[in-house]
């Protein structure tokens, strides 16, 4: 005789079908939610060659202060 489920096994299964979908199907979960402004807050990220370049001035500026 087969036993039943484990309710947490089955809730644990649960998460993790939707995480898979979510993965593997991204624009699924954007179809779902309503458009928000938060991709507008969020800046491109800087490439390693920028953000060496913008560090380099900070420190620069700090050590003129000095």
């Amino acid at each position: 005789m087969a036993k039943a489920p484990d309710p947490e096994s089955v809730a644990r299964a649960e998460r993790l079908r939707k995480e898979i979908d979510k993965l593997t199907r991204p624009d699924s979960e954007q179809a779902d939610k309503p458009p928000s402004d938060e991709a507008d807050k969020d800046p491109a990220p800087m490439s390693p060659r920028e953000f060496i370049h913008k560090r380099m001035r900070e420190l620069d500026k700090k050590k003129d202060e000095d």
